[in-house]
């Protein structure tokens, strides 16, 4: 594994190293099959539509429409 990593002379790449981003893509796989096909990434898809719109509005300088994006995801978020 060192000889690898010393063709990069400024890499030190350890065991602990390989451990830590094994165990983070185990943790964001078993994330990804958890919420996989569940109402939790309809919610998010949702809430990330209303963000987008918000930010649409706010560029167009809609006052009444982003007083009322802003509370929607206020509570929305809650």
């Amino acid at each position: 594994m060192n000889t690898v990593a010393g063709i990069f002379g400024f890499l030190q790449f350890t065991l602990a190293d390989f451990l830590d981003i094994l165990m983070v893509a185990l943790i964001i796989f078993l994330l990804f099959r958890l919420i996989k096909d569940s109402a939790a990434v309809n919610i998010f898809a949702a809430l990330l539509v209303l963000f987008v719109l918000r930010v649409v509005v706010d560029a167009l300088n809609m006052k009444m429409m982003s007083a009322l994006m802003d509370t929607l995801l206020d509570v929305g978020i809650l």
